[in-house]
């Protein structure tokens, strides 16, 4: 194997890692939005009423 096939390579595969990675975060942030958005909205009301 060449040093150009082995750097192609890995810049194959850390591009499939980031994907990857960014993949499940915007899925982490879309299951949790809306957990962080209701805290955000509760405090409000209690800040609000107090």
């Amino acid at each position: 194997m060449s040093g150009i096939n082995v750097k192609n390579l890995l810049r194959r595969e850390l591009r499939k890692l980031k994907a990857a990675i960014e993949k499940s975060f915007k899925q982490y942030i879309r299951t949790h939005y809306s957990i962080i958005w209701l805290i955000c909205l509760l405090s409000y009301l209690l800040s609000i009423l107090d």
